[in-house]
């Protein structure tokens, strides 16, 4: 019987082969599963066989999509377009606490897609400036399916198990409602239906092996966190 080591990391995703993970981070309470060749891991391993390995990732397979709205956006800043308004200092205040946020939650992103306007480009400066972002023009005020189709068209399926797309409303919220089985929908859901505001990050546990596979109610939330839920001073204004 063949046996092969595998890498189960309990939060977050999966990291390169040549990078190794403390023992803390393993776990049967995986949500992800991935073999590597014993020459390319030095430790942090456990053996399971082939036939396991298997019949885990049929039942196991899924992908981690993250969807981060830019922040509050200054109306008054002089822009003649909507898409060259910037954040206003409310706005890139929230910017930095969801970045913190978001390295703290600790999934490293495969791939980070975005709209090009300008108040996003300014969310990813003033929350996750060390993540490259692949810029789409499509992505501008983008409906779920356009979304989607996005997704599809820059992932890689072999290599991107996390992909965050930062970008805007109504769009964001309108993808966690197409998205999420009515069977999974939990009180993180039901905020969302409510509000999606400014700055908010949300993670799906979309369970399709292809991003090209997104669907309705094909997915999880698993998180969402607002800007007011890090901060209070950062709640609706009265």
């Amino acid at each position: 019987m063949q046996i092969w080591p595998v890498l189960l990391l309990k939060e977050g995703h999966w990291r390169q082969p040549e990078r190794t993970l403390p023992r803390s981070a393993l776990g049967a309470a995986a949500y992800r599963l991935r073999c590597y060749d014993l020459r390319s891991v030095r430790h942090g391993v456990h053996s399971l066989s082939r036939e396991l390995i298997e019949r885990w990732r049929k039942t196991n397979l899924a992908k981690i999509l993250g969807l981060l709205r830019h922040a509050k956006s200054d109306w008054g800043d002089g822009a003649e377009r909507d898409f060259d308004r910037g954040l206003n200092d409310r706005g890139r205040e929230g910017a930095e606490l969801i970045g913190d946020h978001i390295r703290a939650y600790g999934i490293e992103w495969d791939k980070v897609l975005a709209s090009p306007a300008e108040r996003v480009k300014q969310t990813l400066t003033g929350a996750i400036p060390e993540m490259p972002a692949a810029f789409d023009d499509k992505l501008y005020l983008a409906s779920p399916d356009t979304i989607i189709d996005v997704i599809a068209a820059h992932a890689d399926d072999s290599a991107d198990e996390a992909i965050l797309v930062v970008g805007h409303n109504p769009g964001l919220q309108e993808m966690v409602l197409e998205l999420v089985s009515p069977s999974d929908e939990n009180a993180m859901f039901r905020d969302a239906v409510v509000k999606f505001p400014t700055a908010t990050f949300a993670v799906l546990k979309c369970e399709v092996e292809s991003w090209s596979a997104l669907k309705k109610f094909c997915a999880k939330l698993t998180h969402f966190t607002r800007p007011r839920d890090l901060d209070s001073e950062l709640g609706p204004e009265g």
